[in-house]
């Protein structure tokens, strides 16, 4: 499980750990809560690039189907293929087994915030 406080977020419910060699990217439990049960999630492949606000991917709810955008700007190294097969991780470990993907950072970030602001914002509702 990571640490929160060392996590970085987008408005859009992302968060990213640049802590190791490539960046980890996930969805926050406030995201979670807000799609509800998680049916089926899709990612971009290994090698891909993409820029900070391209869509990788998405998820798809009871609720509506949620784009997942990039944080970062980069090759995606790695998607987590338990994700992909189990939703349902994601919403029981959004911080661990339920990361999304591997990206190995070659450019900007998408405006990213600290986890104060980002609760600020989300309880706004702004992003």
């Amino acid at each position: 499980m990571r640490a929160e406080g060392g996590l970085l977020f987008t408005g859009g419910h992302v968060w990213v750990d640049r802590s190791g060699s490539t960046s980890v990217v996930g969805i926050t439990p406030e995201g979670v809560a807000e799609m509800d049960a998680l049916l089926f999630i899709e990612l971009k492949g290994e090698g891909a690039e993409v820029l900070a606000g391209d869509e990788i991917g998405c998820i798809e709810s009871v609720k509506t189907v949620h784009p997942i955008l990039s944080p970062v700007s980069g090759v995606i190294a790695r998607s987590n293929a338990s994700a992909v097969s189990d939703p349902g991780i994601v919403a029981e470990s959004p911080y661990g087994e339920g990361w999304l993907f591997e990206i190995e950072e070659s450019g900007p970030d998408a405006g990213l915030m600290g986890r104060r602001e980002y609760l600020e914002k989300a309880s706004r509702g702004t992003g």
